[in-house]
């Protein structure tokens, strides 16, 4: 006698699923809102029958994540003693609200830029990773049906906790996809203007938006199960330039809220932008002094803007210790002085917060070599105290012993 599975969203994903179960030899029974998918799936054989099963063994919800809840919650009421998965690629919030013993989140690692079940393929899930997502409340003899299922597909098992996958895949698929859908879209506008611009574009163009092909609409449904605030994409030529106005009106925003703004450039692993954030309010706290999170920093490029009035002395000595602390801090959770303004006179004196004493020795003597005459750029990257010390040009007359009294510090 067959086992018997449900798979509820007979697309892409879905419909792989089916295909493997079936060629295993398993009763499928599928559910979807769209009648031609099934009807399509079943002409493909993708599935034996329609409908919810009572009998299933193990239902598959491969649906928007917006949907997962309530779908995985019906799938529960309708098999009893089934074992309920998902293939969502937000694993945290939907296993929480969940909250059964019976559910085990997953999220194979896998897919193509093709889109419904005539792009489905049975052979989709050999050698790709399928994590499963397990938590205090999970049953061993339920995981293990899973577990046993899922690789039978031919896929590597890869157990995390919900919060890690959910912190893992946003970095090396979420941001990937948003990114070349992104480029596409500015390709796509520019090609407007210059019609050459999709005819220069090389084989590193393709690979990264190959992924840009895939639906957009499962974007808003992740970015908010992601916690995103609000999710906007651009429709028309028309509404990209209207959400670019919006960005460029960060700084005349911010100089009609205070008097003067000073804008800081550093860079972080965008896995650490929320922490990198958090401290962010709490120098703001400390220096009384408010400051806008603003720009690119989903790529991990920060420009804080610290609002002051430079009229007030001690307020314009706050900032730049403000300023000096956000970098320090970029630094400290494994990033940089700088994304893209550079070094300068600004920031010249914080190298050692990046760089040892050999480190900072090393690039001196590479500049010296390039630049014997100190012609470029002199003094505007390396700390000027220990730059002076070293190469033997400081001296100092006079009675006035006190070191570098009259050198100012930034």
């Amino acid at each position: 006698m067959s086992r018997r599975a449900t798979v509820v969203g007979i697309g892409l994903i879905g419909g792989s699923i089916s295909l493997a179960l079936r060629e295993r030899g398993w009763h499928v029974s599928g559910v979807d809102t769209d009648e031609e998918s099934l009807s399509r799936a079943l002409e493909l054989g993708a599935i034996d029958a329609v409908g919810w099963d009572a009998k299933s063994e193990i239902t598959f919800v491969a649906t928007p994540v917006s949907t997962v809840v309530s779908l995985a919650k019906k799938a529960l009421e309708v098999s009893l003693s089934g074992v309920v998965t998902d293939a969502g690629s937000v694993k945290n919030p939907i296993v929480q609200e969940i909250g059964d013993q019976r559910f085990i989140g997953g999220h194979p690692m896998a897919g193509s830029e093709q889109e419904g079940v005539d792009g489905a393929s049975a052979t989709m899930f050999a050698n790709a990773n399928w994590v499963l997502t397990p938590t205090e409340l999970t049953d061993d003899k339920e995981f293990a049906i899973v577990r046993e299922v899922v690789t039978s597909f031919g896929a590597e098992v890869v157990t995390l906790s919900p919060e890690r996958h959910d912190a893992l895949v946003a970095t090396v698929s979420h941001v990937p996809h948003l990114t070349a859908a992104t480029l596409m879209g500015l390709a796509s506008a520019q090609s407007e203007e210059h019609y050459a611009v999709l005819r220069l574009a090389a084989g590193g163009f393709r690979d990264m938006t190959r992924i840009a092909a895939g639906s957009p609409g499962i974007w808003p449904d992740i970015c908010k199960e992601n916690k995103c605030t609000s999710v906007k994409i651009s429709k028309s030529n028309e509404e990209r330039l209207k959400f670019w106005s919006g960005r460029k009106a960060a700084f005349p925003a911010c100089g009609e809220m205070a008097p003067d703004y000073y804008c800081v450039d550093g860079t972080i692993p965008r896995s650490k932008l929320a922490k990198v954030l958090r401290e962010i309010t709490k120098l703001s706290k400390k220096y009384k002094l408010p400051v806008a999170k603003a720009f690119h920093a989903g790529d991990g490029n920060l420009h804080p803007i610290i609002m002051f009035d430079a009229n007030d002395k001690t307020s314009l000595e706050k900032t730049e210790k403000f300023g000096e602390d956000i970098l320090k801090l970029c630094v400290k959770f494994g990033g940089v002085l700088s994304g893209e303004h550079g070094i300068g006179i600004e920031k010249r004196e914080l190298m050692c917060e990046m760089f040892n004493d050999n480190d900072i020795q090393q690039q001196i003597n590479i500049k010296n070599s390039l630049d014997p005459s100190s012609l470029l750029n002199p003094g505007k990257v390396y700390p000027i105290l220990r730059k002076c010390a070293e190469e033997g040009r400081l001296h100092i007359h006079g009675r006035d012993k006190s070191k570098f009294s009259n050198i100012p510090r930034f």
